[in-house]
């Protein structure tokens, strides 16, 4: 047996080493943004890519893993690429959504010119998605380390997919998807993906992401509406689908149509479905709410052939003036009974039913044919029943005051947060 003396210097070596390890691995560190010192820091990881299951999955084995092992699976920090229906190296048996096999075999490409070995990164090492780490993947490109990421949504490959944990990167890959969306590239190329249905219909999409009060508990305070542009011909959108930027997804029902000049409205939570009216069926909210990290989401509508047809991602970063900026002159009356005033003052007649009003977390959706003409003006009380609603008088429907007489500020904006004007009063401001 050892004696006390060889045991006890023995776990005395083992403690150095342990010590030693941990110092290296917390000083394996470095910008999460690369090229950029000063950006968030984030722990590093070396590997070797050993599988590849589609444009934003793969194994990895760490340094230091039993070689035998197929490594482990890794999630894509900030990206999503379409779905893969089987995960297989056998390219010849790969199927999937329309973009998913491109996708793949783009990561698969990088990863080769790398030679496999791969780093990642990650703001914080418990972040997960469905029990795989969350990952920055970054690949060797000219001797250089590149983004995957930022290569992926750049290309067209992927939507952006913020992270609450991992948001370091949010805002710039918000850019670099619009962007690329701007550009009609890949996945925003309407008709990438073959002849399909309504392909000469012209179809506008916006989404009501953060109702007043918590979002869990108004499930049908989130709403996408979809427009037809055509104010004539009716669109056929049965069996089209609709989805966030994760997974979750509604596929409208065979039946379903946009009228000539209409819209449909579909809702998160439940209820039964009319012509104009679609209910998604959630307990809980769908739709990610923005912060002050640049993180959001968007609202994407696909044909049945998976070509993406229509969208809002949200917030915008990227070309974020409007054409109604500078259009409407805002009022606000926070004495007594409480309402506000929205001018035309431009020199022709706009419409205002993809706008809304902003009151801090409270959101004021103008409805279908809101119309003003040159000088027109709309009064928008705080409470009455919108049901009441005439052409020049609205009704909020609130049922408490909203408008403090201390001072705050009003917004006239798009759903995707492109301001248009903005009224401050008392010690309120207009900065955000």
């Amino acid at each position: 047996m050892p004696s006390a003396k060889l045991t006890t210097a023995t776990l005395a070596a083992l403690f150095c080493l342990l010590t030693l390890a941990a110092s290296s691995a917390d000083a394996q560190t470095g910008p999460c943004i690369l090229g950029k010192k000063h950006s968030p820091r984030c722990k590093l990881w070396n590997g070797k890519v050993t599988f590849i299951g589609d444009g934003d999955t793969l194994n990895v084995r760490m340094a230091g893993q039993n070689k035998k092992k197929p490594g482990t699976r890794i999630r894509i920090t900030g990206i999503q690429a379409m779905e893969e229906y089987t995960y297989t190296s056998d390219r010849k048996h790969r199927r999937g959504e329309c973009h998913a096999n491109e996708a793949t075999a783009r990561l698969e490409y990088l990863v080769k010119q790398s030679k496999g070995r791969v780093q990642l990164a990650a703001q914080h090492p418990g972040s997960a998605s469905r029990d795989r780490p969350l990952r920055q993947l970054r690949v060797v490109l000219n001797h250089k380390w590149r983004d995957v990421g930022r290569i992926m949504l750049g290309e067209g490959h992927a939507l952006a997919l913020a992270s609450r944990a991992e948001w370091a990167a949010s805002a710039s890959y918000n850019y670099l998807a619009q962007r690329t969306a701007a550009q009609h590239l890949r996945i925003w190329n309407k008709y990438w993906c073959g002849p399909g249905p309504e392909r000469s219909a012209s179809l506008r999409v916006w989404v009501n992401s953060n109702p007043p009060g918590a979002d869990a508990h108004d499930p049908n305070g989130e709403w996408v509406r979809v427009r037809n542009l055509d104010p004539v011909r009716t669109v056929h959108i049965g069996g089209w689908w609709l989805r966030d930027s994760a997974l979750h997804r509604y596929i409208f029902p065979a039946t379903a149509t946009v009228p000539g000049g209409g819209t449909v409205t579909l809702f998160v939570g439940r209820g039964g479905n009319t012509a104009t009216d679609f209910f998604w069926g959630n307990r809980k909210a769908v739709f990610d709410n923005t912060d002050g990290h640049g993180t959001g989401d968007g609202a994407y509508l696909f044909d049945p052939g998976g070509d993406l047809r229509a969208w809002m991602t949200y917030p915008c970063t990227y070309r974020c003036s409007d054409r109604l900026k500078g259009a409407v002159r805002l009022t606000v009356h926070p004495s007594g009974h409480e309402y506000l005033t929205v001018r035309n003052v431009s020199s022709r007649a706009i419409g205002l039913e993809s706008y809304r009003i902003q009151v801090g977390t409270y959101g004021y959706a103008f409805p279908a044919g809101t119309v003003l003409r040159q000088n027109d003006v709309l009064r928008v009380d705080v409470k009455g029943d919108p049901a009441a609603d005439g052409a020049r008088q609205k009704y909020w429907g609130l049922d408490k005051f909203l408008l403090a007489n201390g001072g705050g500020a009003a917004r006239v904006s798009t759903y995707d947060d492109r301001l248009l004007t903005c009224r401050a009063w008392g010690n309120g401001s207009c900065k955000k």
